[in-house]
């Protein structure tokens, strides 16, 4: 929505407007709740196909769930007919700029001076051709393009997606297959099994990781000699390392008065992080200092001091808390006992693997996995797709995951040579526009990462791309937007940390109600037992309020 508010201009304004009209660069949009995500995606592709003329089958529209998809559809859909009934009557500006196809109109008729002509014959062959149109999820969008080129990502183009059963059912005879030939009298590897056996949970260890090897829920080239190769740490982790020293190092700077204890458990910290970088979890042991690292593990964060300068003690703790959160992590890592378990597991992972390829059934993780290697792999088919693919729009940034990421920015790379690496591909300007708010991320578990995230983005503005902020909320008036953010502002922050964005207050779009009353009430139940007890006497409270106002509204 890029129109008025009650006859004045919204505070994001200049954002939306540049978000709907402007084409040359990449555009990463943090759009709060309920700030018009969808309407904005609508008109942002109304405007690329009646203005820039992109036909609307090289205009991917990729959201997270079957459900927004078809909401995108339908909307489009909508906005098209809209904007093609407009264009066909020349309507003049009597109509106020309320939908996503009169504020296009007005914008591609008084400024870009677009005949209405064009403009209708060219969102009536938009109309038509909708059904052509990736407006999907981006698994579907994954599965279409490995139907598109099924050799090289080694796929029956007639392929069928598998939810988990057929998987679970294959799986389960090669586990069987699998330990009789392993384990029985004519065991192969009897040295490799001594050695994995060792270890407790080892069988039930091996059967998971042949499963999410198997299922490419976990990354591994299955055609390689080699099981097991540990990643360079800084490939894995240095992102979030180089974060987590930055910010240490800054304390030291800041805070000069800190109790002594806790600076040299800082120190230390920062001294295991660079000895994980350079030399693994073993080379954190080697570190000197006043504790080992059995001693820092077992310590509790010492206390920062009460006289800090600076910087506040709730921040000291938070980043040391952190920092041996993560240290203790790296250190219970042992590669020499995963590379056994590996090992031994990938025989299993590879048959299983075959046959599921080989029986037409692909996994959900199956589909972006193999997309994400295809294009890896396969630069002429990177171009292709690219070529294909003018203007890729996304929402719901947040909730995609490391591996979507790639696909994503792999699809965005200019010509020129390609990049091994998707976060080193040069994007083509105007090729990405995504939309999200990181703050709202629900999909932990399936791999969504604020830190995936941070360099997904990142790497789109060091390529040239733009910054937009939509904040200006259409959903609640002034009276429920100004309590939630006194209550949310103060637990978020205003700093942005490895787990959690910085906080950006709503402003109302609606202004406010009007009732001259307060529209928001904290309720907090006491409740004992756990969590499903106590969400039960927080239902029964819910429900005898509703009861006692609908008696109070009935009357006798």
């Amino acid at each position: 929505m890029t129109g008025e508010r009650a006859g004045s201009r919204l505070s994001d304004h200049a954002d939306r407007r540049r978000a709907v009209t402007e084409f040359d660069r990449n555009l990463v949009v943090v759009a709060g709740a309920g700030t018009g995500k969808t309407a904005l995606l609508v008109e942002r592709a109304l405007n690329l196909i009646a203005g820039a003329g992109t036909p609307i089958d090289r205009v991917a529209a990729i959201t997270f769930t079957e459900k927004t998809a078809a909401e995108l559809r339908e909307r489009l859909a909508r906005g098209l007919d809209e904007l093609h009934a407009l264009a066909r009557d020349d309507a003049r500006p009597a109509l106020p700029p309320d939908t996503e196809a009169r504020r296009s109109y007005a914008w591609l008729r008084d400024e870009r001076r677009i005949a209405p002509e064009t403009i209708a014959g060219r969102a009536l062959g938009a109309l038509l051709d909708l059904d052509f149109a990736p407006v999907s999820t981006l698994h579907a969008f994954c599965s279409d393009i490995l139907r598109r080129h099924p050799r090289q990502a080694g796929v029956d183009p007639d392929f069928r997606v598998d939810e988990g059963p057929s998987f679970q059912a294959l799986f389960a005879e090669e586990w069987d297959a699998f330990l009789a030939e392993e384990l029985g009298p004519d065991a192969g590897r009897p040295a490799l099994w001594r050695r994995a056996l060792g270890h407790e949970g080892a069988l039930n260890a091996v059967r998971d990781l042949g499963a999410a090897l198997a299922s490419f829920r976990l990354p591994w080239d299955a055609r390689s000699e080699r099981a097991y190769g540990p990643a360079p740490p800084g490939a894995l982790f240095g992102t979030e390392i180089a974060a987590l020293r930055a910010r240490i190092a800054t304390l030291r700077s800041r805070c000069s008065s800190m109790d002594r204890n806790f600076a040299i458990f800082l120190d230390l910290t920062a001294h295991y992080l660079e000895a994980f970088l350079d030399r693994g979890p073993r080379g954190m042991a080697l570190v000197e200092g006043d504790w080992t690292l059995q001693d820092y593990l077992r310590k509790k964060v010492p206390a920062p001091g009460r006289n800090l300068t600076g910087v506040s003690a709730d921040e000291a703790l938070e980043v040391a808390g952190r920092a041996q959160e993560l240290v203790a992590a790296f250190s219970r890592v042992d590669e020499e006992i995963i590379a056994t378990l590996v090992e031994a597991a990938a025989p299993l992972a590879r048959r299983a693997r075959e046959r599921l390829l080989a029986a037409g059934f692909v996994s959900f993780d199956a589909l972006l996995r193999l997309t994400r290697d295809l294009l890896a792999s396969h630069p002429p088919v990177r171009r292709e797709l690219g070529a294909r693919h003018r203007a890729i729009l996304v929402d719901e940034f947040q909730d995609t995951d490391p591996l979507q990421y790639e696909i994503l920015l792999f699809l965005a790379e200019e010509e020129g040579p390609p990049a091994q690496d998707a976060y080193e591909a040069r994007l083509a300007s105007g090729r990405l526009f995504i939309v999200g708010d990181p703050k709202q991320s629900i999909y932990r578990f399936r791999g969504a990462d604020i830190e995936a995230y941070r360099r997904a983005v990142g790497r789109i503005i060091d390529c040239g791309g733009d910054f937009l902020t939509l904040n200006n909320s259409f959903r609640s008036p002034s009276e429920m937007v100004a309590p939630i953010n006194v209550l949310f502002e103060p637990f978020i922050g205003r700093d942005t940390t490895n787990e959690q964005p910085a906080y950006d207050p709503i402003v109302s779009a609606r202004g406010p109600a009007g009732r001259g009353s307060p529209l928001v009430e904290i309720w907090s139940v006491a409740a004992a037992g756990n969590v499903q007890e106590r969400r039960r006497a927080e239902g029964d409270a819910i429900a005898a309020w509703i009861a006692g106002t609908w008696r109070s509204c009935s009357g006798p």
